[in-house]
């Protein structure tokens, strides 16, 4: 793992440090670690970004619709350390937990983050819980001082947003500038 990334373990005290778009995309593999951005990142070159962390239904019963298994959704911290990842295309437009990060929990006891970022110029396509940022932010995970600059267009059906899609949780300190847009007949929230 210390060649995924720029350096670090992925503790709290020592995060794993991410200087390029590569490393970026490694992410995904260790969902549950810790992270620090330590340079600006440019994603021009991935035509259909895969969201960090998806969402699969904690069970078949009707009220874990919506509750996300913790094992595939992104459950670490990410410290943005004041940078910005730039141009995120996405296009999925039947996907579920859409956005740089899909889908992100955590728990009680080990609370997840995502702050201190820029996110400039996103063109993200979903069709349910679908942000620029975070695509379903569930429990006992926060996100804070994150900034959507730039050009932004984000598009679903329902559970849309700028930075974030759908929140159960604090979001404090963001800003956003996006187009919204709500597609279908019956495009809400």
């Amino acid at each position: 793992s210390e060649r995924a990334f720029a350096g670090g373990l992925g503790t709290e005290s020592d995060p794993y440090q991410i200087a390029t778009a590569e490393q970026l995309d490694q992410v995904r593999h260790y969902l549950n670690e810790n992270f620090v951005l330590t340079a600006d990142i440019d994603l021009s070159g991935y035509e259909n970004w895969q969201p960090i962390g998806t969402f699969q239904p904690l069970s078949e019963a009707p009220e874990d619709a919506e509750t996300p298994n913790p094992e595939l959704a992104f459950t670490g911290s990410f410290d943005g350390g004041g940078h910005t990842i730039a141009n995120v295309k996405i296009n999925q437009p039947s996907g579920w937990a859409i956005g740089l990060f899909g889908c992100a929990v955590g728990t009680e006891s080990e609370p997840g983050s995502i702050h201190d970022l820029t996110v400039e110029n996103v063109d993200v396509t979903g069709f349910y819980l679908v942000g620029g940022v975070v695509g379903l932010q569930n429990t006992n995970f926060t996100v804070e001082n994150v900034a959507l600059t730039g050009s932004n267009t984000v598009r679903g059906l329902q559970g849309i947003g700028g930075v974030v899609g759908t929140s159960f949780d604090t979001v404090r300190g963001c800003t956003a500038v996006a187009d919204v847009v709500a597609m279908g007949d019956d495009g809400a929230c």
